[in-house]
């Protein structure tokens, strides 16, 4: 079954690629269209992944998160597409990354069954990098605007999702699989 998941990755890696050729005109009706079946096949992806684990909890919250991630792509685009409604979308899609964060950080978390100690670390991680983040917006040249508060709140969800993969990784001994989440 893994012969079958390594033709859908590719697939996924050239739309993702057109998508990006694409963006680089700006924000479009054809973009988005790219950008949500570049998301689709990452949810393929998850499905796939979801079959040959046969573990219907985790593969479900990766998909479920998948979801989550083609939405927040669409609200991401639309915000390019109408200006007059960009907080709106901007909000809408923070959220949408936010939320499917919290299921990949949960998934990683029901697999691996890190140590509590790990999870505090990760936590630490997290919650610095993301401060530093935020306060760091004047050095690293950036205007978050009205949405200090959700940046952090999304940063903290992001940077879990990699300190826990990349401990999980470690933890793991090094696994294709872990390898492959983070």
């Amino acid at each position: 079954m893994i012969t079958a998941y390594l033709p859908l990755l590719a697939v996924t890696v050239i739309v993702s690629t057109a998508f990006c050729w694409h963006r680089r005109k700006g924000f479009s009706v054809d973009t988005l269209i790219f950008k949500v079946i570049a998301s689709l096949c990452f949810i393929l992806c998850g499905v796939a992944a979801m079959l040959l684990s046969g573990n219907v909890a985790y593969g479900g919250l990766i998909v479920f998160g998948g979801v989550l991630g083609l939405c927040g792509d669409a609200f991401l685009d639309m915000k390019g597409m109408y200006p007059d409604s960009r907080i709106k979308y901007m909000y809408s899609g923070f959220i949408s990354f936010l939320v499917a964060h919290i299921f990949y950080v949960s998934a990683m978390l029901m697999v691996n069954r890190l140590k509590l100690t790990h999870i505090i670390i990760c936590v630490v991680i997290s919650l610095v990098t993301s401060a530093a983040n935020l306060f760091g917006e004047k050095l690293l040249k950036l205007d978050y605007e009205c949405f200090k508060v959700i940046v952090f709140v999304y940063g903290f969800i992001l940077f879990m999702t990699l300190s826990v993969s990349i401990t999980s990784f470690i933890v793991n001994g090094f696994s294709f699989s872990r390898l492959v989440m983070m």
